[in-house]
């Protein structure tokens, strides 16, 4: 074949990133070409913002002229950042390849002599951040409202340099891809400016990138057959896989560059998930917020599907619990209620032991100093039935989590919130790793109140330690009748807080086919606890709660 001609713009970056395709056909035996073209986003020095208000000549800011010289064979293959490239290109042309992905995280820049704090944003609380990035913009706002902004653009050399102007920003976000690739060219800035640098990368589960981000994209016509089958030798099918819930979102979402949207997917043994920042200026949102959710699924596709309709359509949230806990929540949520957009069953009832404090050996139980775990709120409503006595010294309290304490500080206000710890994950797994972290059996007691039910996991991380178990209320869960289940609408939110009410909902099905009147259904887990079980039963949960709280999950719907 002929010399294969590659297009790329001309900065440090782009070249060293159409240098690397070259170098990768080249180890194929084919010779290539590096043609250099101007694009818009290299002579237009305005501000995204401004130049987001041209509308569709927005779009393909860094690669229409470059497709242009494509369509005219005045060049045989495109080398793109994928982030750049609108989800809708030409007809004519296509992706072949996207042979790496690199570092995909922000990373967060600036002057060592500006740090003045230990945890992100580092810098002081009203400093200025020098981004022209929509998304950069609206998910710093949502995270550190009192920070402000500079438009600045250029390249990296010119934008880290801004840091040392007077009136420049304090800090600057730049792509880690962008810096893996500089920091193998030699002298791509000098030293004196990269010494008093602190250069941070910052969790893609906290600051989700740009969809694509640091993934390389290779375009060509569809027609040429023979360079398609080229390129499928450098494509990488690993990439694709996630690069397709970040892109297909971001096509849903009929996006370009100047879209607030953050997209971190990914896949495990378990299915796929997707971290996702939408901030409230998408111009088609009806719930006008800032979305920042995590969701998972074993469909890609489904997944897709899901979070779009999620971001963009108001659906029933259908929950299941306690008579007494569901009336509380609709007292909250009244409007939603009565609006049908919240919809309850009361499947269970919990029954409390009002004898249990009989049993107890106040004058040998604080000989040693005690910890006191309490999964649930129930456990701390029998406490204070029982009028149970926390000890005066010698004791920690381990919960699940911020409802949990809230409710321990609102029924027991003598004790001080210095003497309560909280579950990392919301789990007794997590409590009892806690414990195992920062205590040695010979130390201290354990005591833990609970219901009837088993918590095994906990008992066997603990195995070593001194372990009494008060049983202190118990649960009885009905199933759901054939009605009930009929009533559940085709799309909703489904909200489980314990393994025993999903249960209970599962055991509904006798005669019913579940497969088919759950495939539009997204199974929500109150919890890690929860989410682990209904994954047990092979079925995709699709959102779980932070913490054990209806209440916060329920807004996260609305």
């Amino acid at each position: 074949m002929k010399k294969i001609r590659i297009g790329t713009r001309g900065s440090s970056l782009a070249l060293a990133q159409a240098q690397y395709v070259s170098d990768l056909l080249q180890k194929l035996e084919y010779s290539t070409e590096l043609v250099i073209i101007k694009t818009t986003g290299d002579i237009n020095y305005q501000s995204f913002s401004e130049i987001s208000k041209k509308g569709d000549e927005a779009k393909g800011l860094f690669t229409k002229e470059i497709e242009e010289a494509l369509l005219r064979d005045e060049i045989d293959i495109a080398v793109h950042s994928l982030k750049d490239v609108p989800t809708k290109s030409p007809e004519e042309l296509v992706i072949a390849a996207l042979p790496q992905r690199l570092d995909f995280r922000d990373y967060w820049v600036f002057l060592k002599e500006k740090k003045i704090q230990a945890q992100f944003p580092f810098i002081r609380e009203d400093g200025f951040v020098g981004t022209s990035s929509f998304r950069r913009k609206s998910l710093i706002r949502f995270l550190f409202p009192s920070l402000r902004f500079l438009d600045i653009r250029g390249n990296v050399p010119t934008r880290i340099k801004k840091l040392f102007n007077p009136d420049g920003p304090d800090a600057i976000l730049l792509s880690g891809a962008g810096i893996e690739r500089l920091q193998k060219i030699t002298n791509w800035i000098e030293d004196s400016y990269l010494k008093n640098l602190e250069i941070i990368p910052l969790d893609p589960e906290v600051f989700p990138p740009a969809p694509g981000q640091g993934t390389l994209a290779v375009q060509c016509k569809k027609k040429n057959t023979d360079l398609l089958s080229i390129l499928s030798k450098i494509h990488n099918h690993k990439i694709e896989e996630v690069i397709n819930i970040e892109r297909g979102i971001l096509a849903k979402l009929e996006g370009g560059c100047h879209l607030p949207l953050g997209v971190y997917g990914n896949k495990d043994e378990s299915g796929y998930s997707v971290k996702l920042f939408l901030g409230r200026e998408y111009p088609y949102s009806k719930k006008k917020k800032d979305f920042y959710i995590k969701r998972y699924h074993k469909n890609s596709k489904q997944l897709i599907k899901f979070v779009y309709e999620e971001l963009t359509q108001d659906l029933p949230i259908v929950i299941f619990g306690k008579r007494e806990k569901n009336q509380k929540l609709i007292s909250i949520f009244q409007k939603e209620f009565h609006s049908k957009r919240l919809i309850f069953f009361d499947v269970m009832e919990v029954y409390y032991h009002t004898d249990f404090i009989k049993k107890i050996d106040y004058k040998n139980l604080y000989n040693k100093f005690t910890i006191f775990c309490i999964f649930s709120v129930e456990g701390i409503f029998s406490l204070k039935i029982n009028e149970f006595q926390f000890p005066n010294l010698n004791f920690y309290i381990f919960l699940n989590g911020n409802q949990s304490k809230n409710v321990l500080l609102q029924e027991f206000p003598e004790i001080h919130a210095e003497k309560i710890f909280i579950s990392k994950d919301g789990t007794a797994k997590g409590i009892a790793n806690q414990i195992l972290e920062k205590f040695s059996p010979k130390e201290i007691q354990i005591i833990t109140i609970k219901g009837k039910d088993k918590n095994n996991e906990f008992y066997e991380i603990l195995k070593d330690y001194s372990v009494k178990s008060w049983i202190v209320y118990e649960t009885k869960v009905r199933n759901l009748t054939k009605e009930e289940v009929l009533q559940i609408p085709k799309k909703s939110y489904l909200i489980f807080g314990s393994p025993s009410l999903f249960n209970s909902f599962y055991q509904s099905f006798q005669g019913l086919n579940f497969k088919e009147l759950s495939s539009e259904w997204r199974l929500v887990a109150l919890g890690n606890t929860t989410f682990e079980h209904i994954s047990r039963y092979k079925l995709p949960v699709y959102a779980k709660g932070i913490q054990p709280d209806y209440e916060l999950l329920i807004k996260e719907f609305l």
